[in-house]
């Protein structure tokens, strides 16, 4: 099963220029199997991602791309933002509350001294 686990949108997400439905079908026709929305410090809520899976015939799982002072993480299994996410301990703390899971968007992109 291949599934993109770092999928943005627009206006959600500035990284993009598609709506959700355009990279939604963009994955249907590249022959994903599902596709995990991380739109910037947004959330999607499951009922919203069920949604556009009957949609669109599709598995759409729901997640975020949080912005830390440590660079980019992806969040599955959190529902919401909460002040103080941008420290990666907080986060990990929420993730580990939530019994979600945290990974690196772009480990390599930025050094730190």
């Amino acid at each position: 099963m291949l599934i993109d686990l770092h999928t943005h949108s627009y206006p959600m997400s500035d990284d993009s220029f598609m709506s959700v439905d355009e990279a939604i079908e963009g994955a249907k026709s590249l022959g994903l199997d599902g596709i995990c929305l991380t739109d910037h410090d947004a959330f999607w809520a499951e009922q919203q991602a069920r949604g556009l899976s009957l949609k669109h015939e599709f598995l759409v799982l729901p997640g975020s791309e949080i912005n830390t002072d440590a660079g980019h993480v992806l969040t599955f299994g959190l529902r919401r933002y909460e002040f103080g996410m941008h420290k990666p301990e907080f986060l990990r703390a929420c993730a580990d509350r939530d019994g979600g899971v945290l990974i690196a968007a772009h480990p390599y992109r930025r050094r730190f001294l």
